[in-house]
C-alpha cells in the first residue's frame, strides 16, 4: 500500500514539474515576418554596385489574406514586399531586417527568384549563402526571371496573390506539362550548378501573369542561354526528367484537322560508341500513347495501319523536340546541358579522363530514336455517368 502511495506522488510531483517547465527558445510568432519569397536583382543606383534584395512576406490574419476590396473599401493588402540593398547578399538580409517592424523568420523561404542580370554575372555566391546560412531554407526552389525579380513578387496572381505560393503550385504542372525546366531544392541544385551545366525554370510574364515557361541554361554557375518550351521539353526527355507529355500532330491527309495524343513515358536509354574520328550517342526513348481527339480526322486507331501511321508521325515529332534540345546544346550553345559528360564519366571513365570534354562535347555525334505504342484508342459512345 505504502508503495502504491510513493508510486502516486511520485507521478504527480512529475507532472507538476512539467508544467512548471518553460520553452527556453520559444519565439513569439506575432514577433516574427515570415519571409516566403526572396528575390535578387542588381542594384543600378549605387555606383559601387551591390544586389537590392525583395522579400515576399503574407499578412497572417484573414481580413488581410482577402485582399483589397474594389473602391477601395475594406480588407487589407494581401501580403508585404520589402526590398533593401547590400554590397552581398548577406549585407542585404541584414539591411533589411533594420527596415523591418518584424523580425526576419528567413527558414520559410520556398521561393528564390535571380534577375537575368544576375544570372548571367553568376550566382554561385548567392547559393553560398543558402548553403552555409543555418537561417535560411535549403530546400527553397531556384528561378531565373526575364525582368526584375522584384517586380516579379511585387505582381499579384489573381489566383493566388503570394507570388512564391504560385510558384511552389505551378511547380506540380512539371508532371504533365514538362515545358520548362524541373525545380529543385537549392540544395540538390547547388552541386550540378557549381560542377556542371544544368538547367533552371525561366519565370516570363505573359497576358499579364507570371508563368513558368523554358530554362535558363548554367555553366559553371553563370547563365548563358535561354531555352524555348519546346526545346525544353526535348531536354527533359533526354534527361529522363519525363513522366507525361502531350502532342499535337497533323491528320494525314486531312490538314484542317490533328490528332491530340498523351504520352506517358516508358523511360529512356543512352548507348555509347568510340569510334573515329568522333565518339558517338544514342538516345532511345520510349512511350506509351492515348489519343485524345481526333476530330475529323479520317484515319480509326482500331486498324493496325492506321494506328502505325498515327505512332510513325508520333516519333518523329519527338525525335524533331529531342534534336532542338541537342542542337541548341552542341551547336549553339556549347553547352553540355544533356548530361553526356556524365554519363561518360560513369559509364566510360577511361575515354572520359583522355577527352577534353569542353573541346570534344560539339563534335560529338548524337542521334535519337523513339518507340511510341498506342495502347489506348480513347473510348467514343460512352454512355453518361450520373
Amino acid at each position: 500500500m505504502k508503495t502504491y502511495r510513493a508510486s502516486r506522488s511520485l507521478i504527480l510531483l512529475v507532472c507538476l514539474a512539467s508544467l512548471l517547465t518553460g520553452c527556453w527558445d520559444y519565439s513569439d510568432i506575432e514577433t516574427r515576418a515570415f519571409v516566403l519569397g526572396l528575390g535578387v536583382d542588381l542594384d543600378k543606383a549605387s555606383p559601387d554596385g551591390g544586389y537590392l534584395l525583395t522579400v515576399e512576406i503574407p499578412h497572417t490574419t484573414s481580413s488581410q489574406m482577402q485582399g483589397p476590396t474594389p473602391g477601395g473599401g475594406g480588407g487589407g493588402e494581401p501580403k508585404l514586399v520589402a526590398d533593401a540593398t547590400g554590397k552581398t547578399v548577406a549585407d542585404a538580409t541584414v539591411a533589411l531586417g533594420k527596415k523591418l517592424p518584424l523580425t526576419p523568420a528567413w527558414g520559410q523561404i520556398i521561393s528564390v527568384v535571380i534577375s537575368e542580370e544576375v544570372a548571367r554575372e553568376g550566382i554561385n555566391h548567392i547559393l553560398d549563402i543558402f548553403i552555409r546560412g543555418v537561417r535560411l531554407n535549403i530546400r527553397a526552389r531556384l528561378f531565373v526571371v526575364e525582368g526584375s525579380a522584384g517586380e516579379a513578387f511585387a505582381h499579384q496572381s489573381t489566383s493566388q496573390p503570394v507570388t512564391s505560393q504560385v510558384l511552389r503550385l505551378m511547380e506540380h504542372h512539371f508532371d504533365y506539362y514538362p515545358r520548362f525546366a524541373k525545380p529543385n531544392p537549392l540544395h540538390e541544385a547547388k552541386r550540378p550548378i557549381n560542377e556542371g551545366p544544368t538547367l533552371l525554370p525561366r519565370l516570363v510574364m505573359e497576358g499579364g501573369e507570371l508563368i513558368i515557361s523554358g530554362a535558363a541554361v548554367m555553366r559553371e554557375g553563370s547563365m548563358v542561354g535561354w531555352l524555348d518550351e519546346e526545346t525544353a521539353e526535348g531536354a527533359n526527355w533526354l534527361l529522363g526528367d519525363v513522366k507525361r507529355s502531350h502532342l499535337i500532330l497533323p491528320c494525314p491527309g486531312s490538314p484542317n484537322s490533328s490528332i491530340a495524343l498523351e504520352l506517358r513515358s516508358k523511360g529512356r536509354r543512352i548507348k555509347f560508341r568510340q569510334t573515329e574520328p568522333v565518339a558517338q550517342f544514342h538516345f532511345e526513348l520510349a512511350a506509351h500513347a492515348r489519343i485524345m481527339d481526333m476530330a475529323n480526322c479520317p484515319l480509326s486507331p482500331v486498324t493496325v495501319e492506321d494506328r502505325r501511321k498515327i505512332e510513325a508521325d508520333a516519333e518523329a515529332a519527338l525525335n524533331k523536340r529531342a534534336m532542338r534540345a541537342i542542337t541548341r546544346a552542341q551547336d549553339e550553345l556549347g553547352v553540355d546541358f544533356l548530361g553526356l559528360d556524365v554519363y561518360l564519366q560513369r559509364h566510360a571513365p577511361r575515354v572520359w579522363r583522355e577527352l577534353d570534354w569542353e573541346l570534344a562535347f560539339p563534335q560529338v555525334r548524337v542521334t535519337v530514336g523513339s518507340d511510341i505504342t498506342i495502347t489506348d484508342p480513347g473510348s467514343i459512345n460512352r454512355e453518361a455517368r450520373l
